[in-house]
């Protein structure tokens, strides 16, 4: 009876150092495979402001039309 009270608990360790291996095997995979496959931040394009700080014409344009339809649509 204590011979297979040994081997079970022998199992049972194999079994353990097994997946522990396999758990750090793959660990290193993935924080090698993001280090390697990682992309460069790219800069969002920002939109060049006026030099006077007013809005283009074409903005004024959109602006007034939009306020238009809305107050259309609320009449």
């Amino acid at each position: 009876m204590n011979s297979l009270f040994a081997d079970a608990g022998n199992l049972m360790l194999i079994g353990m150092f097994t997946v522990f291996c396999f758990l750090l095997v793959l660990t290193a995979c993935v924080s090698a495979l993001t280090h390697f496959t990682a992309e460069a931040p790219v800069a969002a394009e920002t939109p060049a402001a006026s030099s006077s700080g007013q809005p283009s014409s074409e903005q004024l344009a959109v602006i007034s039309s939009a306020v238009q339809q809305y107050r259309k649509s609320k009449q």
